[in-house]
């Protein structure tokens, strides 16, 4: 329920359905201003600069990998980063936050982390045999370096699904 209710206020809330709303009610009103405004909206909500520069206002500032400390017990790496419309289907293809795997990895293999637990859905609302990058990530789990200190978490949509099972599913198959 959670997953289709964040699916349909992304829809309701994309700037995209409000800009054509604006054009279509100016043009069937015959409405200037609904117009400039459609105008206005479509330069703000497509500036780049603008948009880099709230997103930057909301997150965090980074942290460097020094300043991280140790003795963590799990790393989670979000998927996302996998292009699985490429073929053939039988290997994997990074896209451009590859970064985060490598990243992870690096944690690992410093000792900042214990596990990696690696979390994503296919983000299809009603694609019944969607593939999931965490299923695409399967064969991490099967790295000789990393013997099942890796774990590819898949049944759930969303992350406040999965969030409630983590501690019960995860850390039992996990070894300390």
């Amino acid at each position: 329920m959670f997953f289709l209710l964040s699916k349909l206020l992304d829809f309701l809330l994309s700037p995209a359905l409000w800009i054509v709303g604006l054009l279509l009610v100016g043009l069937l009103w015959r409405k200037r201003q609904l117009l400039w405004a459609a105008a206005a909206a479509l330069l703000f909500f497509t500036n780049p600069f603008l948009a880099n520069e709230a997103l930057l206002a909301w997150e965090r500032p980074p942290v460097t990998l020094q300043q991280l400390g140790t003795g963590y017990d799990a790393g989670i790496l979000l998927t996302g980063i996998t292009d699985v419309q490429k073929s053939p289907h039988d290997r994997v293809y990074l896209g451009a936050g590859a970064d985060r795997l490598l990243h992870t990895l690096w944690l690992y293999r410093a000792g900042r982390i214990r596990r990696i637990i690696i979390s994503g859905g296919s983000g299809a609302a009603f694609d019944s045999v969607a593939r999931t990058e965490a299923a695409t990530y399967g064969f991490c789990c099967a790295w000789p370096a990393y013997p099942g200190r890796i774990f590819c978490w898949k049944p759930a949509a969303v992350t406040l699904t999965k969030t409630p099972c983590t501690q019960r599913s995860c850390w039992r198959s996990i070894p300390k």
